[in-house]
């Protein structure tokens, strides 16, 4: 795990020198000696700080420490799911900063954790472009990493027009009251709020797409545009051409390698 460097003395005592962050270092000691520090994630409330869980990844890699990498990417898992009910419950991590996401993707590349991809790509796109075009640089993505990513904005965008109202006619008719129905100017509005955010998230859109309209328009709604699982199962198939079955036998292919590795 160490090496010694025979040029480094310090009052004739060997200096061991290592080619780790110091802060990484210390992030990893401490998930090896204390069981609290780096405990099993929860699909809920806040996550562990990304800093930690992506210092753990790479040290426990490096060293070959498989019970902290498999916790590593549990915690991973929980914030870039495989099905859309974890997606509900993810959380998001502590003290985040915008670029977490874009280091999310390099280290699903490095370290061969396909299955957090699409949601890793997912909620960097989701955020505005000027953060999105400077994480593509600032983290250090190869270029098919940085072409998958600007994929996934188009793909994004792509559903975020599917799934939003987009060409929906909603005829002004009277209500109960005698009083024209608002939906039309609704629909409006929430079809200029789409077009004009700096950010793609049709998972968002499609849960409050009906909100505010009344119950005949709702229904149409609801009946005329994809239903938020057929817009789930999309993201994938969009920006990588795989499947969630198909990443998520990966994910559970790569826990059963592990666990014959640690009979062995």
């Amino acid at each position: 795990m160490f090496e010694l460097n025979p040029h480094s003395i310090d009052k004739e005592v060997p200096v061991v020198e290592l080619s780790v962050s110091a802060i990484d270092l210390s992030f990893f000691l401490k998930a090896l000696h204390d069981t609290s520090f780096f405990r099993q994630p929860t699909p809920s409330g806040v996550a562990a700080p990304f800093s930690i869980i992506s210092a753990i990844l790479r040290l426990s890699d490096k060293y070959d420490v498989p019970c902290l990498r498999r916790r590593a990417i549990e915690h991973l898992e929980v914030v870039y799911p495989t099905s859309l009910k974890g997606w509900d419950l993810s959380p998001r991590f502590e003290s985040s900063t915008p670029f977490d996401h874009g280091v999310a993707v390099k280290l699903a590349n490095d370290f061969n954790i396909p299955w957090i991809r699409p949601m890793a790509v997912y909620r960097l796109a989701s955020q505005p472009f000027d953060v999105v075009l400077a994480s593509l640089f600032r983290v250090g993505l190869c270029e098919d990493d940085m072409g998958m990513c600007i994929r996934g904005i188009r793909a994004l965008r792509t559903l975020q027009f599917s799934c939003g109202i987009v060409t929906l006619s909603l005829p002004r008719k009277l209500m109960s009251q005698g009083a024209l129905c608002t939906c039309q100017d609704i629909l409006k509005a929430k079809w200029n709020a789409i077009i004009g955010g700096d950010f793609d998230d049709p998972l968002a859109v499609y849960s409050v797409k009906t909100e505010g309209f009344c119950m005949s328009c709702t229904t149409r709604i609801t009946e005329t545009f994809a239903s938020r699982r057929e817009v789930w199962d999309r993201i994938p198939t969009m920006i990588f051409n795989e499947s969630w079955d198909t990443l998520e036998a990966l994910r559970r292919a790569s826990i059963d390698k592990e666990d014959v590795s640690s009979y062995m």
